[in-house]
């Protein structure tokens, strides 16, 4: 086995000084970017529970923050805790959710997962993702955004706004298609690569 010499290694030890100091910048202005204009919405309060971010993240799902806010506080006021969404009926939920997209399907998900967390969980949310992600209705995005809020947890979230600032700050522009599984898988990693420990909720 060849080993490399000292120009490689000097060249990959400048091109990693180089990138270290590029993804402080990156961090730095999403840190300040976000204390200047994040939006308070009341899932993000320090007060609120597991259950209610869960919630939270599930009606987020390809709906605007702005548009679930009346959704989130009346369903928060009808189905206070598992307990009560578990017990809930379908079509009751169901009107609840109605001014948002997919409430039909989202309905049903949020009872037969309440249902699921009390029967088989105690009524407790897993910490964990592959637990999470055996829940009716939860996938990767949702685990991801719920880890993050819940418990700090470094993972990536990989939607059309973290498409478009990626796209920004590289300069590069994505197909109107989308964009091919290698690249998803790349921007994942980029996602938390940027993500700084301290601070994980401005950065999804």
């Amino acid at each position: 086995m060849e080993l490399e010499n000292s120009g490689d290694l000097e060249i990959k030890f400048k091109l990693d000084e180089i990138l270290k100091k590029k993804v402080k910048v990156v961090q730095r202005g999403i840190i300040q970017w976000y204390q200047k204009y994040g939006r308070d919405f009341p899932w993000r309060k320090d007060n609120v529970s597991n259950y209610e971010k869960l919630i939270a993240e599930i009606l987020l799902q390809k709906t605007r923050a702005e548009n679930i806010l009346k959704v989130y506080e009346m369903f928060l006021k009808k189905y206070p805790t598992i307990y009560d969404l578990a017990r809930a009926n379908l079509s009751d939920v169901s009107e609840i959710l109605k001014p948002i997209c997919l409430f039909n399907t989202r309905a049903k998900n949020l009872v037969k997962m309440a249902q699921l967390l009390v029967d088989k969980y105690k009524g407790e949310i897993p910490s964990e993702l592959d637990e999470l992600l055996k829940l009716p209705g939860i996938g990767i995005y949702i685990s991801h955004s719920y880890l993050i809020s819940a418990y700090g947890k470094r993972f990536s979230v990989v939607d059309t706004n973290f498409k478009r600032f990626y796209a920004r700050i590289t300069q590069r522009l994505f197909a109107k298609a989308g964009i091919r599984n290698a690249i998803l898988v790349f921007l994942m990693i980029y996602a938390i690569f940027i993500m700084n420990a301290k601070f994980p909720e401005f950065f999804y």
